[in-house]
């Protein structure tokens, strides 16, 4: 499991690489997430899926909690995701699109004492 967590945060270091954030990458990252734990629990023991999600699920948050705190913060963590495309008439097909990676991952915020932590839930998804 370590190999795969090093290339899971290699990837979003690379992603991310030149310091630029958006809802666009955050959203990527969250949707390669959830692929790379399908794709590795398809080559897995029944029992060893639900590690297997649990990780990639917090790898992904401890990631975007590490990393991206204070723009989250700017930026009204997920309303201000959904606010922006709702906004941007051009953008707005795209709404459902990513209200629908949104809710097929799933989300949950712990805002208290100013930090968030995100929790994807995706095991119903993926076995």
């Amino acid at each position: 499991m370590t190999n795969v967590e090093t290339i899971h945060h290699a990837i979003g270091n690379e992603l991310f690489h030149d310091g630029k954030i958006s809802w666009a990458r955050i959203i990527t990252f969250i949707s390669f997430s959830a692929l790379l734990a399908e794709n590795i629990s398809k080559e897995t023991r029944e029992e060893e899926k639900d590690t297997i999600i649990s990780s990639m699920i917090d790898w992904t948050t401890n990631f975007i909690d590490q990393n991206f705190q204070t723009w989250l913060e700017s930026e009204s963590y997920w309303a201000g995701c959904l606010n922006m495309y709702d906004k941007i008439p051009e953008r707005q097909k795209y709404l459902n699109v990513y209200g629908n990676i949104l809710g097929a991952i799933g989300k949950r915020f712990d805002c208290r004492r100013g930090t968030m932590n995100l929790r994807l839930e995706v095991r119903s998804h993926l076995v």
